[in-house]
Parts: structure tokens; C-alpha cells; sequence
């Protein structure tokens, strides 16, 4: 079971829930820990303040959640270039969801995998 969790901003320690129209006053990593004693088994972590801006993504956030659960991250929200990639993997992200990116720039899927397989990153072919 994927479980999302919205984060209000790069910053906050809040989530939202609704589709970003309801802020939580509750601390998203005691949250993500009660989801994985609940069952999650995976983590998609987004945050609504970059979605679809292509400005960076949440790593501070990222590397919380991952040092609070034993739960695999994909992040999503605000990958601007490569090294966003590279960064999230590197801190530990089991995956990155991009839209955006791939939308307005020149750079493709292809390309993020192929750079990701020369650094070491397991990647699915397709």
C-alpha cells in the first residue's frame, strides 16, 4: 500500500489532506510513523508548495522521512534538473516522480535513467 502524504511547504512541519485543502496541524513524521503501524508500505511524499513549479524539491523533508521510517520515499514535487535525481537517490529516496520536467524542458526520461544506471542507481528498463 503507497500512502501519500502532502506536505504544506518546503519548510513545515504540516501536511494537507483533500487535495491541499485542509492543513493538518499534526507533525507529518509522527504521522508517517503511525501510517507505517497502520500497513503503509511505501511513501509518496509530495510537497504542494513546489508542485509543478520545477524550482527543487523537499530534501530537507526527504531525509527526515527517511530517517523516521523504515518504509521506502518516492518524492515528487519541484524536480528542476539531473541532479535533483541523483540528490534524492543519494539521500536515499527508493524513487522520483516527475511531470513538469519531463513536460517543458528538453530532458526525458531516457536520459535521467541512463545517467541514474552510470551512477549506480538501480533503474527499471522499459
Amino acid at each position: 500500500m503507497v500512502v501519500t502524504v502532502d506536505l504544506l511547504n518546503r519548510t513545515s512541519n504540516f501536511f494537507t489532506t483533500n487535495s491541499g485543502e485542509i492543513e493538518v496541524k499534526e507533525d507529518f513524521l509522527e504521522y508517517i510513523t503511525k501510517l507505517e503501524r497502520l500497513g503503509a508500505g511505501e511513501i509518496y511524499l509530495q510537497c504542494k508548495e513546489m508542485d509543478g513549479l520545477m524550482m527543487g524539491m523537499c530534501f530537507e523533508q526527504l531525509k527526515k522521512v527517511i530517517s523516521a521510517t523504515n518504509c521506502p520515499v518516492i518524492i515528487s514535487s519541484g524536480a528542476s534538473q539531473q541532479s535533483d535525481f541523483e540528490q534524492a537517490f543519494d539521500l536515499g529516496a527508493s524513487g522520483v516522480a516527475v511531470g513538469a520536467l519531463f513536460q517543458f524542458t528538453e530532458i526525458t526520461p531516457a536520459t535521467i535513467r541512463e545517467s541514474l544506471r552510470l551512477r549506480g542507481v538501480p533503474v527499471r528498463n522499459v
